[in-house]
């Protein structure tokens, strides 16, 4: 391989890494941004533990970030009393640490985890 394949090379993986960033770390949008196929990725990945360290880091900051943005949506939605997005935070939360429960012991009795979520302006006018 010639010098300036190696610089294109370089070149291509410094912008992959950046285009992942932008992406979330998805691949698929990443890879088009820059023009590459997966395949050119995934052989990237492979064959250079560099390469490979920074798309890790990538991947664990862009989830990180993602999931705070996603936290800061679902607390704006519970502080509006959105009832759903209550109900969905309990179903998918609390029934992950029912079922461990559960399989710790199986002796009790199974919890339910439905929640309605009454607001205090609901609860006031039925006064």
């Amino acid at each position: 391989m010639s010098k300036s394949s190696h610089q294109t090379t370089f070149n291509n993986k410094e912008a992959m890494l950046t285009a992942l960033r932008a992406n979330f770390g998805r691949i698929s949008k990443a890879a088009e941004a820059v023009n590459i196929t997966r395949q050119t990725h995934y052989h990237w990945y492979r064959h250079d533990e560099e390469y490979r360290n920074s798309v890790d880091n990538i991947k664990y900051e862009t989830y990180e970030e993602f999931e705070d943005m996603v936290l800061e949506a679902v607390i704006k939605k519970l502080n509006e009393g959105n009832a759903s997005v209550i109900n969905r935070c309990f179903n998918t939360v609390f029934s992950k640490w029912a079922e461990n429960m559960a399989k710790a012991s199986p002796v009790k009795p199974k919890i339910i985890t439905r929640i309605k979520y009454v607001s205090k302006q609901d609860s006031e006018t039925k006064v």
